[in-house]
């Protein structure tokens, strides 16, 4: 973008005459300022930034207040962009999941223990292997911690629902949950 506008305003001033230089100059700030998603963001909201929505402290508060949070595997996909597979146990280790497992174990602390927390892979959160599948299964409930937007949450939900039902052969759904601006928790379990 810097490059842009240096070779934007070395054009410019090679514009002979004063004025279609000067109407050139008002053409391409009033496009810049129409195209620039600020100006439309302080038109539409009356602010130039937008602010960040994922409330991890109510999140995590509303967790710990839950009946039933201390049982179950907590299921976390963040949106982390460092959080892919290496960080659910195929990488280098324990850094990798550490990091993963962040907005959980940082200023807004899960009441989970460790080994009940479960990174998911950022691209694919409901391919889950073996292992947790069968822990899913036994335990007979679940939560599931997303970062992102609700679809995906679902489609994560669904996915991992849909496993355990063909894994357990009883059906699987979600029993709770709450949004918290694009973090969303829910508890996975047998109807009922």
């Amino acid at each position: 973008a810097p490059a842009a506008m240096l070779l934007l305003g070395v054009a410019l001033s090679m514009v002979p005459a004063p004025r279609v230089r000067t109407a050139a100059i008002a053409t391409v700030a009033a496009l810049g300022a129409v195209t620039s998603p600020s100006v439309r963001m302080f038109i539409a909201q009356g602010r130039l930034l937008d602010w960040r929505t994922d409330d991890w402290r109510d999140a995590v508060a509303w967790f710990n207040q839950e009946p039933g949070h201390g049982t179950g595997a907590v299921l976390l996909r963040t949106t982390l962009i460092e959080s892919g597979s290496d960080a659910t146990g195929t990488g280098t280790g324990a850094l990798d999941r550490a990091y993963a497992l962040y907005p959980l174990r940082s200023l807004y602390r899960a009441d989970a223990a460790d080994d009940r927390l479960v990174p998911l892979d950022r691209a694919r959160p409901a391919a889950l292997d073996d292992g947790t599948l069968g822990r899913l299964s036994r335990d007979g409930a679940a939560w599931l911690v997303t970062g992102g937007s609700e679809e995906g949450e679902r489609e994560a939900a669904a996915g991992i629902c849909r496993q355990l039902q063909e894994r357990s052969g009883r059906p699987w759904a979600v029993r709770a949950s709450r949004s918290f601006g694009t973090v969303h928790v829910a508890r996975l379990g047998p109807p009922g």
